[in-house]
């Protein structure tokens, strides 16, 4: 039958949080695996950068070119820069992004126990006010 109005429903506003997170998680997983894979390949284009770049060098200090390798040099060195600003940028988001994911984790369990806190609060008080009730 139908449930007196007085009483609390139960899952409350918990309903809404468990929907938003379940909506949000396999994305926040999804997003979480591709930043770890774009990791590693930002890792290993830096490396072959660096090697090509060693080389070019090692080709430009043994043989005298007719062409400047000097321009293709520095470039290597500056994408190898610009790689490295955006790995460091991946990862701040990727920590940012993991810092919200347990924000998020934390206050759907708080959500989802709320009796748990309110006796610890509750046995915290009871000495208190026995103590003062003694003194009296």
């Amino acid at each position: 039958m139908a449930k007196p109005a007085t009483e609390p429903a139960i899952g409350g506003g918990n309903d809404i949080s468990e929907g938003i997170m379940e909506i949000v998680r396999p994305a926040l997983q999804e997003l979480d695996s591709q930043v770890k894979n774009t990791r590693k390949s930002q890792v290993s284009l830096a490396e072959n950068v660096q090697k090509l770049s060693e080389y070019l060098k090692e080709i430009l200090d043994e043989k005298q070119m007719p062409f400047d390798l000097g321009d293709y040099v520095r470039r290597l060195d500056d994408s190898t820069k610009r790689i490295s600003n955006v790995q460091t940028r991946i990862q701040a988001m990727h920590d940012k992004m993991t810092q919200l994911q347990r924000q998020i984790a934390k206050e759907t369990f708080k959500q989802k126990h709320p009796k748990t806190d309110d006796a610890v609060v509750a046995t915290e008080a009871e000495p208190k006010e026995t103590e003062g009730t003694s003194e009296s």
